[in-house]
């Protein structure tokens, strides 16, 4: 299931979750970061990115938005980034 079918499934079943947001790139990352506040995890996304940890596609406890810039840039040759708080 994708990101936004599982957070779809969880809502339908009462079981609240993080904020989601779907960013294509690092302008975008930095802006739904600061709409869900800080701290936020960004995430790569993409049917070749199952195994995040190994591929280093997540970044935590980002605190700022240069941190997320930051991370959002080092993304940027892959596909889509997600943003949690």
């Amino acid at each position: 299931m994708t990101a936004t079918e599982t957070e779809a499934l969880m809502a339908a079943i009462g079981t609240r979750t993080a904020a989601t947001r779907i960013t294509r790139d690092a302008h975008e990352a930095v802006a739904a970061a600061a709409s869900i506040g800080f701290p936020v995890v960004l995430r790569a996304i993409g049917p070749t990115i199952l195994h995040k940890t190994e591929r280093q596609a997540v970044r935590l406890d980002l605190r700022s938005e240069d941190a997320v810039r930051q991370a959002a840039l080092e993304f940027q040759e892959r596909p889509m980034g997600v943003i949690h708080r």
